[in-house]
């Protein structure tokens, strides 16, 4: 596992390595992942992973946000952060 610094949050996380991944082809496919924080530094770098895998992101910055994406379109999974200002993740899942 290495490290990589988000510049924005000014906090490190952890990222898997990539060179694991790349013996599975991964194209564009049809799965669509919602990915559902008020913080914009965590939407981006969720987005970067989705979309290293060949997966369509699609971003929402708050639980409100979130449910209106769920009912333009259907997605196969939601990353969904709990602890939102306004509705929460806890709210949104109970909507789900």
């Amino acid at each position: 596992m290495s490290f990589i610094d988000l510049n924005q949050s000014r906090s490190t996380i952890p990222v898997l390595q990539q060179t694991r991944y790349k013996e599975k082809k991964m194209t564009k496919n049809s799965a669509k992942i919602l990915i559902v924080d008020d913080m914009k530094a965590n939407r981006n770098a969720l987005r970067s992973f989705v979309n290293a895998f060949g997966y369509t992101p699609i971003l929402a910055e708050d639980g409100l946000m979130a449910l209106e994406k769920l009912k333009e379109q259907a997605v196969d999974l939601v990353l969904l952060d709990i602890m939102m200002p306004g509705i929460d993740g806890y709210e949104v899942l109970s909507h789900i």
